[in-house]
């Protein structure tokens, strides 16, 4: 007997829910981890939530049944990016020109635009992954682990959606203009 009244669909539907909105919480923790200098924190905080990003996206497909969040994935996803960013500019680790950079894509990130998003988020990444490569706090290998495990188990999905989508996003933008 299923608990609560609840489908075992739509509990796979509401773990994938939790996991999304779970990214919230933590681009505020990233903002101030980084802000305060605790990369091995850092590290974790970062790989967690690439890990969970990889489990809400296959529960939820899982799930067959709608979330309430999953048409917000990409919104969380981009604010975990932009609190990566807000910390590498606290910390100093980013120019200010490049955070303005960063600024603008998020403007165009709420116009709906998954290239920018991406852009956004990689904005902050790159640069965090470098710091983390030349810190190395005794985490510092964790998020490398957990982008590589993301791309072997969701390779087919980063393959014949993301990145099209994402060449569709930028082609788009200049066929607009």
């Amino acid at each position: 007997m299923e608990g609560m009244g609840q489908t075992a669909q739509q509990r796979l539907a509401n773990t994938a829910d939790v996991l999304t909105a779970a990214r919230l919480p933590g681009a505020i923790a990233a903002t101030l981890l980084i802000a305060s200098d605790r990369w091995a924190m850092v590290a974790l905080l970062v790989s967690t939530v690439w890990i969970s990003d990889l489990l809400d996206g296959r529960l939820a497909r899982l799930s067959l049944v709608e979330t309430h969040l999953g048409r917000f994935d990409l919104a969380f996803d981009t604010l975990f990016g932009v609190g990566i960013v807000a910390g590498l500019l606290t910390a100093g680790v980013l120019p200010l020109w490049i955070g303005a950079v960063a600024l603008v894509l998020f403007v165009g990130f709420a116009v709906g635009n998954f290239a920018a998003a991406m852009l956004l988020q990689l904005t902050g990444y790159v640069p965090l992954l470098l710091e983390l490569w030349q810190r190395m706090p005794v985490t510092w290998w964790t998020p490398f682990i957990a982008a590589s495990l993301a791309a072997l188990v969701d390779w087919r999905r980063l393959v014949y959606v993301n990145i099209p989508k994402f060449i569709r996003g930028v082609t788009g933008h200049f066929e607009a203009r």
